[in-house]
């Protein structure tokens, strides 16, 4: 008896272990490597080896604790020793989690779209650093990227194909579309795709969007779809929402709660969904080596390229602020600086020599000299100071779509910061916030960088300098509760403000296709909407916003608040905003603030009458 109740004790601490090696292999991944120190196991799931070019990977992480009384603190820290040189990489990749007794912790570890240069990743366990590595290495944004990937119009693409999907027919079918007949020619051709066979079934698939987020598209059967559970499924719907593309073989309709707007493209049903697009082939079977070169052209072209490209920048760092600017200039006040110089020196000399020869003490020039070289010091720091100030500057412009009815708001935002000072914290962000720096594509531009996943998305250090700007494209799928409320009838119609800021102007489109207007609604606030005198597009362009997301987030701003009308659908409003209530503004206290926002709404059900 004894025997068998010590058989069962040792079985339930077991349990928890293996129920969670299975949990970590739910990735979209190739291998599957684990390290065992004491009480401690840790399993790190590595995705595909191929190369990808933006977005985020995420490294499924399992930490397991067989102890049956010990918590124990795991630190993990990639690479454990970076490669020394100079340039825009990440030098510390790091999370800490604590994992009670015989239980597991599952964490994803996630690279955002910057090289890193090293290998493995060290362990600590509570302050113990162990001689033992976790093997790790990354192909993510490698260095040569910036050379192969292709130009901004037309990018070098990534896509992820389920295990239900020809990997030879997709890769064929790309080469001979593109192919010239020359032999080689497609091997010397910078704009192909990389095609990533997943090795899991679609069942085993991440739950979160970011770890989708490195992708251009995905490719699944329909049948991937009938089986794929509820959370994958989701995820996959949120990658979509902001930019991301999904092509579907063979008949399939997207789920009740799929905000879609259909399109037709030859045999390809469309379906775009929020900033991105589902391809559905509903009249051929998924066998793709009958496709002709049209439609394999077209996936390219205006399925995946569109989203590759929205997420290229070629601009330096300069160039990024004359196009997004921040501040006004980045010049140092040389001209301030120079009189200054120029006063010190005529003191410290002509002037300092001349008062000490009158009054006969010439030797007091070992101790005044030293003395206004102090003030002179004193002075150039305190007339940088004041000339600019000690606090930074942010100016964010964020597009946002917000489907009231699955209460999801999928936003695409620029951010820009400029601090004359390092700021000593860096800059928090969610968990769910991808960001893409600006202005250092070459790996060769730049500082090491470091982030922190423990308590949020910490970027520690390296991401902004003192007195340089630093410039963020922003994708973010979050889960708010922010509305604007529709009340009344074609007569009287009324809009509450609540979404948390006021709203500079609101347009409204009823059931009808007719437009009412309102201006400097104050959040919470009630007001009566005015008709205006511009109607619905008949028929309104699908595509519309998949275009504001490829085409430019600068420029569809811009569009958005000037030509409403063209993005508008019957039950929806778009509103300006002077704030950014969906996008987190990290810097404490900056000198200046300039938010802007456009909410493109969808109501959860039609106007209320009366």
């Amino acid at each position: 008896m004894c025997n068998r109740n010590l058989f069962l004790s040792r079985l339930q601490g077991v349990l928890p272990v293996f129920t969670a090696l299975l949990l970590i292999t739910c990735r979209p991944g190739v291998g599957l490597s684990a390290n065992t120190y004491n009480d401690i196991g840790i399993s790190l799931n590595t995705p595909a080896s191929e190369e990808t070019f933006h977005g985020y990977v995420e490294y499924g992480v399992l930490v397991t604790n067989s102890s049956e009384t010990a918590t124990h603190s795991v630190s993990l820290v990639a690479p454990k020793s970076a490669y020394s040189g100079y340039g825009n990489y990440i030098e510390r990749l790091s999370r800490t989690v604590v994992v009670p007794p015989s239980s597991s912790v599952t964490v994803p570890f996630l690279q955002p779209p910057v090289m890193v240069r090293g290998s493995d990743i060290e362990v600590t366990i509570d302050g113990r650093r162990q001689r033992e590595a976790v093997p790790f290495h990354s192909r993510h944004c490698t260095s040569y990227s910036g050379y192969y990937s292709g130009s901004a119009h037309s990018p070098r693409v990534s896509v992820l194909l389920s295990r239900n999907v020809s990997f030879d027919d997709f890769e064929k079918g790309i080469e001979n579309a593109y192919s010239s007949g020359a032999a080689g020619a497609w091997s010397r051709h910078p704009d192909r795709c990389s095609f990533i066979k997943a090795e899991v079934p679609v069942t085993e698939w991440n739950t979160g969007w970011l770890a989708y987020s490195c992708y251009d598209g995905i490719v699944v059967s329909a049948e991937d779809m009938r089986i794929m559970p509820t959370p994958v499924r989701a995820a996959v719907l949120h990658y979509l929402q902001v930019g991301g593309t999904l092509l579907v073989l063979d008949s399939w309709e997207p789920p009740e709660g799929w905000l879609t707007v259909r399109g037709k493209e030859g045999l390809f049903d469309l379906r775009y969904v929020g900033f991105g697009m589902c391809v559905i082939n509903q009249k051929s079977s998924r066998d793709t080596d009958c496709w002709d070169n049209d439609k394999f052209k077209f996936l390219k072209e205006q399925v995946w390229s569109p989203t590759a490209s929205a997420m290229i920048s070629r601009k330096s760092v300069s160039d990024t602020n004359v196009w997004f600017p921040v501040v006004a200039t980045l010049a140092m006040p040389i001209r301030g600086l120079f009189l200054l110089v120029l006063c010190f020196a005529i003191v410290i000399g002509p002037a300092n020599l001349l008062i000490l020869s009158r009054k006969n003490r010439r030797i007091w020039m070992l101790w005044t000299a030293p003395l206004l070289s102090i003030v002179a010091s004193l002075a150039v720091i305190f007339y940088a100071f004041f000339a600019e100030g000690w606090r930074g500057h942010v100016r964010i412009q964020a597009i946002t779509i917000l489907d009231e009815a699955s209460h999801r708001a999928g936003t695409v935002a620029i951010s820009a910061f400029y601090c004359p000072l390092t700021p000593r914290g860096g800059l928090h962000f969610d968990y769910e916030t991808e960001l893409t720096p600006l202005g250092t594509e070459s790996y060769r531009e730049g500082t090491p960088k470091s982030i922190d996943w423990t308590a949020d998305q910490h970027l520690s250090s390296g991401w902004m300098s003192a007195r340089v700007p630093a410039h963020f494209l922003v994708r973010k799928n979050q889960m708010r509760r922010e509305r604007v409320k529709i009340t009344g009838d074609g007569s009287s119609v009324e809009a509450l403000n609540g979404l948390g800021a006021e709203i500079k102007r609101l347009w409204y489109s009823d059931g009808q296709g007719r437009i009412y207007e309102a201006e400097n609604i104050a959040a919470g606030a009630k007001v009566a909407l005015m008709a205006g005198h511009d109607s619905l597009l008949d028929p309104p362009n699908p595509d519309a916003l998949r275009k504001v997301f490829s085409s430019g987030w600068l420029s569809g701003y811009n569009e958005l608040s000037r030509l409403p009308h063209q993005y508008l659908r019957p039950n929806t409003y778009i509103a300006v905003l002077e704030d950014t209530p969906f996008v987190e503004q990290p810097l404490k206290n900056p000198k200046s603030r300039n938010l802007k926002s456009v909410v493109i709404g969808f109501l959860g059900e039609p106007a209320d009458a009366g």
